[in-house]
């Protein structure tokens, strides 16, 4: 680029663009090749032309508007020698060239014809912009007044500027031009100007409007003078109708149209069709929001967009929006939102009501926010973007944008009312951030008073039932306990088992009640079922079932590691000649290991227990019926697919940790125990084959009996005479293993109601050990034969003596009686009927191994609901089934360590065992 001097030669002078020169006013320019005054270019074309100034030949003739030709003035008009240039009359404009485009060498003053005047510089005729102003100069009359180009004769009303130039500019005029001239545009725009407001009705003073304030005076015009639409007499025909009056008496429950649940359906969407509109109020038509995302802020793919709209599925969507693009990409435009009927013979729009949850009402120079729910509140027209207000020219100091979007319809009776539309707007500057957030969200809600009335309902039942079900449960503790216990014991006891039933009962509650919901919501195929949003009875009757259960677990635990046990040592000594041998005391530590092993053996694995989830819930897709969609299926990956629905993620998550828990307890009660393995009935035959029984007291009248006496009354034998006795039974060469003294039975496990002396001997010889152990544990502790150890020793002689001799009916003041089952009330409510008396005690004869109540084997649904709750937890905070079978993982490790250390210490004190042999 070069300058040059545009004041050699005097005829030259700078161009307004500042490009070039042009010639002096009464120079014409003259192309010529050669010499030339200077060089002009022609933007666009690459053409430069040699132009050269030449003035006129008759100093009356004027030079052409574009410079090229020279002209006579006509005779009805003056030269100005000032301007030198031709000046017409007041309505007349100056014509240089004819129709044609050929230049003509006089010119002519044409008159301008109404609405037609001249213009400012009178060279053409322009309409008038000043609407109602003289024809002959486009100003308005001395007893009018000028708003925005438009010229009026009645008092104007004042406005509300407030901070936002667009109102001073427009709102005057648009006003005027509506009432005065039904201007429709001007009314599309009055109408805009209200929305751009927010749809605040309160004016600035008596005198100074608000633009909704002069939107309802224009409306109320238009309907007094009875111009309104035929069907609605509460639209203005020339005013957007933006306000659904409080007594307008719309039905909100109008929507016939069946909707199916479907992806591949178009009556599974919501269809919601927009009226578009410019800010000016110029109708864009009518645009399909549920198929193009019209009415969202958050771009996303359109399948992603179209599930906004998609019946059932709540979704939320946030995204972070470019303070930028909003203020310089993003045009403003308004939207009369509709919902599609297709249901009749022909296609039907019924409007979608909006609430403003900006609005306020002023009620004694107080703003306040009432129910958004309210009918007056409720509108129709709505925006994206506002970055017109604040706009000065090419400058925009603020925007309002719309930070938040609610979708919400509801479900009543089986049929969806019309849906409303929530939203909330923000004004922000352009360095308040780089980036804001906005955020659109559907809902979908009915009324759950009737299932939380049925969860209720069904929570007292239980509860009713935990109850009495406890108090059952504190009769057969105390009868067992020889009714010698505080009331105060009991009540504590009562409690406890409270905690266990309820946690229990509460657990299967929750089981069916969100399995239910999961089938009630996966199963419709038309729509009767929205998921709720929130469920606090819900998330109240979990937390309470876990705090139950964690009691209960602490309980468990403490009666597990407490229980008192003893080896029955059957063996006698052998006689020889010279001298009388003992007994060897490794089959006893033998049989303690084999207790202290499978007393935390479980009859489900847990560790299978978790893998399987993880598989059925993450790689066969399980997880994918916890997404709010109604559609589902397995083997698919998420894309596309909705968030996860907390209820339906406990449901799928419940029932499948049950389901698989279910599978491995049949198998292991039908298949494995029966045709492969019994862990218990093993244990059994080892005592038996060690000719040592377990004398197990769970309560101080109560407990469980194995008895282990070997059928050929010894047991330390080489090899070869312990097959010898196996064959000599195998053959039934020798008396059945059971406790009958004529060896006619096969029963071997018995539950026992013991007499009081019995009990009383037992604890006067366990207080001597504990005495001891207490007093001297560090001699204990030494291998060495010591006084304390020495005690210990004779106890220990002393109870399996005392036992020996109560089990072989060798007691002058104690015995039992053995019935052979319980009746079936006392197995149901596991009570015994029969009491003990102070010296005969009742043996029933255990034929369902209960006695494996005493380990963690015989309470596996006590753990299975300890596990499935800690699943559940965790899942419920972490939302991530990895996570919460990583926390079921370290709940068993910690139950399992405490009860395996706990239990072992329990072991070695109370059958005299040295722990240091337990492996």
């Amino acid at each position: 680029m070069n300058c040059m001097d545009c004041t050699e030669p005097l005829v030259l002078e700078k161009a307004n663009s500042g490009f070039h020169c042009k010639c002096k006013n009464g120079y014409r320019e003259v192309y010529r090749v050669g010499q030339s005054n200077f060089e002009k270019s022609f933007p666009g074309t690459g053409l430069k032309k040699f132009i050269s100034c030449a003035s006129c030949a008759d100093i009356s003739q004027i030079v052409s508007s574009d410079g090229r030709n020279c002209i006579e003035c006509p005779a009805d008009s003056s030269y100005s020698s000032e301007t030198r240039s031709c000046v017409c009359r007041d309505g007349y404009a100056f014509q240089e060239y004819i129709e044609s485009g050929q230049a003509l060498t006089t010119g002519r003053c044409v008159q301008c014809i109404s609405p037609f005047a001249s213009s400012e510089d009178a060279l053409r005729c322009e309409r008038c912009t000043n609407d109602g102003a003289d024809s002959n100069n486009c100003k308005c009359l001395s007893n009018q007044f000028q708003v925005n180009g438009m010229c009026f004769d009645n008092t104007i009303p004042g406005s509300s500027l407030g901070a936002a130039p667009v109102f001073s500019h427009y709102l005057r005029s648009s006003y005027l031009s509506c009432t005065e001239y039904q201007n429709k545009t001007s009314c599309q725009l009055l109408g805009n100007l209200c929305v751009l407001s927010l749809y605040d009705m309160q004016d600035v003073s008596e005198n100074t409007f608000s633009a909704c304030s002069l939107y309802e005076k224009a409306s109320k015009l238009n309907i007094d003078a009875g111009l309104t639409r035929e069907n609605n007499k509460f639209w203005p025909s020339d005013l957007p109708y933006l306000i659904f009056p409080s007594d307008s008496g719309i039905n909100f429950n109008d929507l016939p149209q069946v909707f199916t649940l479907s992806s591949n359906d178009e009556n599974s969407f919501l269809k919601i069709v927009v009226a578009k509109y410019t800010f000016y109020g110029e109708f864009l038509g009518f645009f399909d929001a549920y198929k193009d995302g019209e009415l969202q802020l958050c771009k996303q793919q359109i399948t992603n967009m179209r599930n906004f709209f998609l019946i059932g599925k709540n979704s939320n969507t946030k995204c972070n929006l470019l303070t930028s693009n909003l203020f310089d990409e993003y045009i403003t435009y308004f939207y009369d939102v509709y919902i599609q009927d297709n249901s009749a013979s022909e296609t039907r729009l019924y409007s979608v009501p909006l609430v403003f949850e900006d609005l306020a009402i002023t009620e004694n120079g107080q703003k306040s926010y009432p129910n958004t729910n309210a009918a007056s509140r409720l509108t129709r027209r709505m925006f994206l973007v506002d970055n017109m207000s604040y706009r000065e020219g090419n400058v925009i100091s603020k925007v309002t944008y719309l930070e938040k979007m609610l979708l919400k319809v509801t479900l009543d009776s089986s049929t969806l009312r019309r849906p409303i539309i929530y939203l909330k707007y923000k004004t922000i500057q352009r360095d308040d951030a780089e980036s804001v957030l906005s955020s659109q969200s559907s809902e979908f809600v009915m009324s759950f008073s009737t299932p939380r009335l049925i969860l209720i309902c069904s929570v007292i039942a239980v509860s009713c039932l935990g109850i009495l079900w406890s108090f059952f449960n504190v009769i057969s503790w105390t009868r067992r306990n020889g009714s010698r216990q505080f009331q105060n014991v009991a009540v504590v006891k009562f409690v406890l088992f409270l905690c266990h039933n309820l946690a229990h009962l509460y657990f299967m509650v929750l089981l069916v009640f969100t399995c239910t919901i999961l089938a009630f919501w996966k199963g419709q195929t038309t729509v009767f079922f929205f998921l709720p949003t929130s469920f606090d009875a819900l998330n109240v009757l979990f937390y309470v079932t876990c705090g139950l259960k964690l009691v209960d677990m602490v309980h468990f635990l403490v009666i597990q590691c407490s229980v008192d046990i003893f080896l029955i040592d059957f063996e006698r000594p052998k006689k020889q000649a010279a001298f009388k041998s003992g007994v060897s005391m490794w089959r006893t530590y033998f049989i303690a290991n084999e207790w202290n092993e499978i007393q935390i053996l479980r009859k489900t694995s847990v560790n299978f227990q978790l893998l399987a989830v993880i598989f059925v819930l993450k790689v066969c897709y399980f997880e994918n019926w916890a997404r709010a969609d109604t559609y589902s299926e397995l083997f698919q990956s998420s894309d596309g697919l909705s968030e996860f629905d907390p209820i339906l993620r406990f449901a799928i998550a419940i029932f499948v940790y049950f389901s698989i828990w279910i599978i491995q307890w049949v198998f292991e009660v039908f298949i494995q125990t029966r045709f492969v393995e019994s862990v218990l009935f093993n244990f059994v035959d080892l005592c038996t084959v060690c000719n040592v029984s377990v004398f197990i007291t769970t309560h101080e009248q109560f407990g469980f009996y194995i008895h282990g006496c070997s059928v050929h009354g010894f047991a330390d034998v080489d090899m070869k005479e312990m097959y010898k006795m196996w064959q000599l039974e195998k053959e039934g060469l020798a008396t059945l293993r059971g406790l009958d003294a004529n060896g006619s039975s096969q029963c071997q496990l018995f539950e026992m109601v013991l007499p009081g002396l019995l009990r009383e001997t037992y604890v006067r010889i366990n207080r001597s050990t504990l005495s001891t152990r207490q007093n001297n544990p560090k001699k204990i502790k030494t291998a060495l034969l010591n006084p304390a150890t020495q005690i210990l020793i004779n106890n220990y002689s002393n109870l399996n003596e005392y036992l020996y001799r109560f089990i072989r009916h060798n007691l002058s003041d104690c015995d039992f009686d053995i019935v052979e089952q319980r009746s079936f009330f006392e197995t149901f409510f596991d009570v015994e009927f029969k009491s003990s008396q102070y010296n005969r005690g009742i043996f029933y004869e255990d034929k369902n191994f209960n006695f494996a109540n005493c380990m963690l084997y015989g309470n596996e649904f006590n753990l299975f609901v300890f596990d499935a709750l800690v699943f559940l937890l965790t899942d419920w905070f972490f939302s991530d089934f990895i996570v919460a079978c990583v926390g079921v993982y370290v709940f068993q490790y910690v139950v399992i360590s405490l009860r395996n250390n706990f239990g072992r210490n329990n072991l070695a004190h109370k059958t005299l065992v040295d722990e240091r042999y337990l492996i």
